[in-house]
């Protein structure tokens, strides 16, 4: 995938995941699906930042390790405030991506403190699946709260009309 492709193709992922975030239930923020998982709260926070990865990736630069919040300790936020952190994150994340040469984008070097390696390109597409991953997560946790969710909610940015 080109850079001007990646480009479109985060913003068709981030648009859903907006639309799932706004439709969290303000007074569920606690639930759990299982025991030790996260709430919804907590699963919010989490996805709130993930747009924040690939400007960590694209400038090289992660928070440190002490300053990271253990998984289990994330604070739960509501859908709204989710969705404003991971929209300012993205907005700073497409500007940064506009700013890279298409050369840089498919052979520039990029690694992860957690040990990946590969091309900018490459550990881009690893971010945007995992964004992904986290945005089918949400579309689960709303479903088994019952709110009305389907495959067109999932992938596109408004819900469909009932």
């Amino acid at each position: 995938m080109k850079r001007k492709e990646f480009i479109e193709y985060l913003k068709g992922i981030s648009d859903p995941m907006e639309a799932l975030m706004e439709m969290a239930p303000k007074d569920k923020l606690s639930w759990k699906p299982v025991d030790g998982g996260w709430s919804l709260g907590q699963l919010l926070n989490h996805c709130s930042t993930s747009s924040a990865v690939y400007q960590a990736l694209i400038k090289n630069q992660w928070p440190k390790p002490e300053d990271r919040i253990p998984h289990a300790e994330l604070p739960e936020i509501e859908g709204g405030k989710a969705m404003e952190i991971f929209q300012s994150h993205l907005q700073k994340s497409l500007e940064l991506l506009e700013l890279i040469s298409d050369e840089d984008y498919e052979t520039q070097p990029a690694e992860t403190p957690w040990g990946a390696k590969g091309s900018l390109a490459r550990l881009l597409q690893v971010i945007a699946d995992h964004q992904n991953s986290h945005r089918v997560e949400l579309f689960m946790y709303l479903k088994l709260l019952g709110l009305t969710v389907n495959t067109q909610t999932l992938h596109m940015s408004k819900p469909a009309a009932q």
